[in-house]
């Protein structure tokens, strides 16, 4: 099973013993992309009218954030670097909305 690419497919992703056995245990930000795409495809689903869809991509984008967890702890659960904005305090935004 894969994703024609030689990836691990979804399921492979959440059989986290074995992955730790074949000592293939991929990184964090597989797990992070996998899981935004699965939510990603949720949404498309449900704007279709497609619920099972839906419900299934997101059930999937869950299990696979609690496989990432068990791997690697809950502390590092986030979104990447790259799609997480640094949120700007009330304070910041006056400042900038002034201009200073």
């Amino acid at each position: 099973s894969g994703n024609g690419d030689g990836s691990l497919s979804d399921l492979d992703l959440l059989d986290v013993d074995m992955l730790k056995e074949i000592d293939s245990v991929p990184p964090l930000d597989v797990y992070q992309v996998r899981a935004q795409n699965l939510k990603k495809q949720a949404i498309t689903y449900k704007n279709k009218g497609d619920i099972e869809n839906a419900k299934a991509s997101l059930r999937m984008s869950k299990r696979l954030i609690e496989a990432a967890e068990t791997i690697y702890g809950k502390t590092e659960i986030a979104l990447p670097a790259s799609q997480s904005k640094p949120k700007l305090s009330a304070q910041e935004l006056k400042q900038k909305a002034i201009g200073y």
